[in-house]
């Protein structure tokens, strides 16, 4: 009896102890901030126009670099907008990693097809444009998370 005893508070203990070390490893990832920013016809996501909408994702500080960003990951978030609530970018075609405001920090330019963007806007109406504040977030490869936010106007 005291052997079985024992057994129980040894697997309890171990049970315990991986849970605390996930628990505490999951919850120290760390959270960057990133500036987000469109360039040339990007001002605007235009939905009755046939291309993607692109933004560009850049790291604050010298934390991570966009070649760091695990682009499966990035979601583009709108809640309370359309029939869904985020939406993933394009990860069927090539990434570009450049310096697109020419401020000496790399940036990652990303994509979101225009399927999507119509699902994330579907409860948009008329021809007004609508002033929304995107949350941009996604992970890291080399471990932790990013996010950031962009104000920009929607056209129906």
């Amino acid at each position: 009896m005291k052997v079985h005893a024992a057994l129980k508070t040894t697997v309890l203990a171990l049970a315990l102890s991986t849970l605390a070390v996930v628990g505490f490893s999951t919850q120290a990832q760390c959270q960057f901030s990133v500036n987000l920013f469109v360039t040339g016809t990007n001002d605007a996501i235009r939905l009755g126009l046939a291309q993607d909408w692109c933004m560009h994702v850049e790291p604050v500080g010298t934390q991570f670099s966009a070649s760091d960003i695990d682009f499966i990951s990035v979601r583009l978030i709108s809640n309370g907008t359309g029939s869904v609530s985020q939406i993933p970018c394009r990860t069927d075609k090539t990434i570009i990693i450049s310096d697109a405001n020419s401020n000496g920090v790399q940036d990652a330019e990303l994509c979101f097809t225009k399927a999507n963007l119509a699902q994330l806007f579907s409860n948009f109406r008329g021809k007004k444009p609508k002033t929304v504040t995107l949350l941009l977030t996604g992970n890291l490869i080399t471990g932790g998370a990013f996010s950031g936010t962009l104000t920009i106007q929607v056209y129906p």
